[in-house]
């Protein structure tokens, strides 16, 4: 990118608010079920880890936020959601990646056909009546 380019769109770049200390322990929370979830064989299995991961968070509910412990805390458990993430996450047959090896598709999921409209270039899709162009 030259720096013109790097100019303009540093103009529209948001610095992104704080997270409260309440907020990361949610998404804190909600990553570490999606992440047990993704290594889970059952349903029952998955069911009885969430239970515990439920009773880990609720030991330590009643810390005050702005404490050292409930801060160490916090950080010790993103550390540890990044050491469990999946390394072969799960992906839809038909989302990019997916391996669905039939052809290429459209925004709305059909395969392209050689010589249809919207192969040669980008694919537009009008939003109001959701028909491709």
């Amino acid at each position: 990118m030259d720096t013109s380019f790097r100019l303009a769109a540093a103009q529209y770049k948001q610095v992104l608010p704080a997270l409260s200390h309440g907020a990361r322990v949610v998404r804190l929370y909600r990553r570490a079920l999606k992440t047990q979830y993704s290594w889970a064989v059952d349903r029952q299995v998955f069911i009885g880890e969430a239970e515990k991961l439920r009773a880990a968070f609720d030991k330590h509910a009643a810390l005050e936020p702005s404490s050292a412990k409930a801060m160490a805390l916090l950080k010790a458990g993103e550390a540890k959601l990044v050491d469990y993430t999946h390394p072969d996450k799960y992906i839809c047959a038909y989302m990019p990646g997916g391996g669905a090896t039939e052809g290429v598709r459209n925004p709305d999921m059909t395969l392209v056909v050689e010589g249809e409209k919207g192969t040669a270039g980008a694919v537009l899709i009008d939003q109001h009546s959701k028909s491709m162009s």
